[in-house]
């Protein structure tokens, strides 16, 4: 009997460990590092968040040469994403956008985040990426993770109050996806919406 209970108690214990839902990492998660970081309120989107921890706002003069960057033509030419607010992590070379989706010319009555997966895959189907829903018990977030070489983007879509659809946006290289991504998810756990 001795010899089964030595064996039984780690099985347990093992077996709760793996049987452990997504829901409780994600839980564990929304603690990393939120409770510290700066509350950003964005008016004009309608939305509060806490800024992901070492991320800091980026100057208006580089965020006009970005602005420019990004509103020439792009992978997409139906879908139209206007960052309203740039931050950048000096430590690892990486940028966060906030904006807003909305499609070019009218194409569909209403754009909705699924329309708008729909109309990315079409349009990028040479792109390595996922898409998943984020647990989050105020309201439904989508993610998409996308591989393009060593970088790593994440978008995560939501909508606000006035139902536009806001995104989230943050490019990192591989190498800084795993210390980044907790805090990431932290910050994106943190929008509450005006």
């Amino acid at each position: 009997m001795k010899a089964l209970m030595k064996y039984l108690f780690p099985l347990i214990f093992l077996f709760l460990i793996l049987s452990c839902n997504n829901s409780e990492y994600n839980k564990e998660i929304k603690k990393v590092d939120a409770s510290s970081q700066k509350i950003i309120l964005n008016e004009e989107l309608n939305i509060s968040f806490q800024l992901p921890k070492e991320w800091l706002e980026m100057p208006a003069s580089l965020s006009e040469k970005l602005v420019g960057r990004i509103t020439q033509k792009g992978e997409d030419e139906f879908i139209i994403y206007t960052p309203k607010s740039f931050y950048y992590n000096e430590n690892s070379n990486s940028l966060f956008r906030i904006g807003s989706v909305k499609l070019k010319d009218n194409l569909l009555d209403k754009l909705s985040i699924e329309n708008y997966i729909t109309i990315f895959e079409k349009y990028n189907k040479s792109l390595i990426f996922e898409t998943s829903n984020l647990d989050n018990s105020n309201f439904p977030i989508k993610q998409i993770k996308i591989i393009r070489g060593n970088l790593v983007s994440y978008k995560f879509l939501f909508l606000n109050f006035n139902k536009e659809i806001i995104q989230f946006d943050f490019s990192i290289t591989e190498e800084n996806n795993v210390n980044l991504f907790p805090t990431i998810v932290a910050s994106v756990h943190s929008i509450k919406l005006l």
